[in-house]
């Protein structure tokens, strides 16, 4: 009996930045990419494929694709993409829950004993405060730095082999 119960061992995880007691807190109009950290560890001597479906919260969620495979001993992020309607309401909260069911990867014809995880969370509304607009001001005149700095050194090498053509 411990040998066929020991078989059904499944070597997958998901886990989540966010959780019911740790919401993910936005303002109106941000856009969030969060990772789902998907995990086929502990063992595993098989790949598997990790399909994802927004059970709820289907307005402000955009995945990249449905489904993933995760190779035997790996871990491999999710992105799943946030976005706050410009007009939501400070105070209100988007309830959210991803589905992730696997099976193996592969296989037809074969049945497959999957595993499945509900991440649930709550995306609460806040207000934008000075300290995020600062922020983004910053990495915005970060930005722009850089791309001067890029332009500058693009001009600077085009020039040396300009004068080394020359000579």
């Amino acid at each position: 009996m411990v040998l066929l119960v020991s078989s059904l061992v499944s070597a997958f995880g998901v886990s989540s930045p966010y959780w019911e007691t740790n919401p993910a807190k936005m303002y109106p109009g941000q856009k969030l990419i969060i990772n789902l950290n998907a995990q086929n560890l502990a063992g595993a001597t098989e790949d598997v494929l990790a399909s994802i479906n927004v059970k709820e919260g289907a307005n402000i969620i955009m995945l990249d694709k449905s489904s993933y495979t995760i190779k035997a001993g790996e871990t491999k992020d999710i992105p799943v993409v946030l976005k706050i309607p410009a007009n939501a309401v400070v105070g209100s909260a988007y309830p959210v829950i991803i589905e992730v069911k696997t099976g193996s990867a592969g296989e037809s014809g074969a049945v497959a004993i999957g595993v499945g995880a509900n991440i649930k969370f709550n995306v609460e509304i806040i207000q934008k405060t000075e300290e995020v607009e600062d922020q983004e001001n910053y990495n915005l005149l970060i930005g722009v730095v850089i791309a001067v700095l890029v332009i500058i050194i693009i001009y600077l090498l085009y020039k040396g082999k300009n004068k080394k053509r020359k000579r």
